[in-house]
């Protein structure tokens, strides 16, 4: 897909020759995909590259000293012993996995940070949306009132009698819609230098319908934690078995140290001088128990960690989709009803103007709680998205691309 179309044509002059250029808008799918640009992934890059140039692992070697000692005081009884010393022989594939779940780890945390960014990203572009939507609609609810202010002044000036209330009721009005429009604007700068694109225009035309949305959370249902989260558990419980292996192939070391000894004797032979020694551990060491509890501790720690994950994301859920269900009702059936002026004289021009007025002004007001509900339908189905871990499976998916194309 790509990432930018033309949009409005700008007009520029280059000595003296006038030469149009098509300006860009961004969409919604460039600006998600830029998700990817985020210094904290690079970081984690960065990290998980440095672990994979360590060498996890064990040499059977440990250790190879050289002792020597003067008998008697005398340098013609000189003995040498050359000894090494060993690890246990499944140490080294222990430490390898040790390595292997730790990578599996931040690889994990990675995928939850790119997730958690591309949700803020979602988040951001639909504060910005609805933003947005509401300034046509304050600029011309806010003409709407200038308009009446000034007919009612007219009318005033010609004789007529005009509520001096009416008046003031207006000029307040006014004095309100033009904080609301500084609050509004002050906001929509405040997201777009947040996004870092204060002079970007967005192309919103795949913005998705509110149907569209409700018919997706149809077909959601929490079963489980994200696969990200799945698997940073996994490969903890993982670490901390390696890690306790990796104890007990130390404490199981049979196999101690191999020694070679040159004693340097008048009376000896050559072949009486030397002498081999093997030393050999029993399997047994009395901290291992406590290594074993403390190993049980920390898979019961992260076991209870995931099951109440697990039941906070299945509330969080179950709450999250009843208010987008009673956001889609209320937006249904704000939509469906009408007002009625049964009660007003129709036929008496001064009643028929009030009725138009009222109506005029209803329909502006009713266009912006419209607006206000669409942007929390939208935070919801958002966050539904997320919970359920749609948002965080691959491939990714652009869910505010009313074709759901990719990323």
């Amino acid at each position: 897909m790509a990432w930018i179309k033309p949009s409005i044509i700008y007009v520029i002059s280059i000595w003296g020759f006038s030469i149009p250029v098509m300006a860009q808008k961004e969409t919604v799918s460039s600006y998600l995909n830029r998700y990817s640009e985020d210094a904290g992934i690079k970081a984690y890059d960065d990290y998980i590259s440095g672990l994979t140039k360590l060498a996890y692992s064990i040499p059977l070697v440990e250790e190879v000293n050289l002792r020597t000692e003067t008998d008697q005081f005398n340098f013609g009884r000189q003995e040498y012993a050359i000894r090494t010393m060993f690890n246990g022989f499944g140490e080294a594939g222990a430490y390898s996995n040790e390595g292997r779940y730790l990578r599996e780890i931040k690889e994990a945390e990675k995928e939850i940070y790119v997730s958690g960014r591309l949700y803020e990203r979602y988040k951001e572009l639909i504060d910005l949306h609805y933003t947005l939507k509401q300034i046509p609609l304050l600029d011309k609810l806010y003409a709407f009132k200038d308009s009446l202010l000034g007919c009612k002044i007219a009318l005033l000036q010609k004789g007529n009698y005009i509520a001096p209330k009416d008046i003031l009721r207006l000029e307040e009005d006014l004095f309100k819609l033009r904080e609301k429009q500084a609050e509004i604007l002050s906001i929509a700068t405040s997201l777009r230098r947040g996004l870092g694109v204060p002079d970007t225009e967005f192309d919103w035309g795949l913005w998705p319908e509110t149907e569209t949305m409700r018919l997706v959370i149809d077909t959601l249902s929490f079963d489980r934690l994200p696969a990200a989260v799945q698997q940073k558990y996994a490969a903890d419980l993982n670490l901390e078995e390696a890690r306790l292996q990796l104890d007990k192939k130390k404490d199981h070391r049979i196999l101690d140290y191999a020694q070679l000894r040159y004693s340097k004797r008048d009376n000896l032979l050559f072949q009486d001088e030397f002498s081999i020694g093997l030393g050999l551990r029993l399997p047994y060491r009395g901290s291992h128990r406590r290594a074993e509890n403390e190993y049980l501790e920390e898979r019961f720690g992260l076991q209870l960690e995931m099951q109440v994950k697990e039941a906070v994301g299945a509330e969080n859920f179950k709450q999250e989709k009843i208010s987008f269900t009673g956001y889609i009702n209320e937006l249904k059936f704000f939509q469906e009803r009408n007002p009625v002026y049964g009660t007003l004289n129709a036929n008496h021009p001064e009643n028929q103007l009030a009725v138009n007025e009222a109506r005029r002004e209803l329909m502006l007001i009713r266009q912006r709680r419209q607006v206000e509900l669409e942007a929390k339908i939208a935070g919801a189905y958002i966050d539904l998205l997320y919970l359920s871990g749609r948002l965080q499976a691959q491939p990714r998916i652009n869910y505010l691309d009313g074709v759901f194309s990719r990323l």
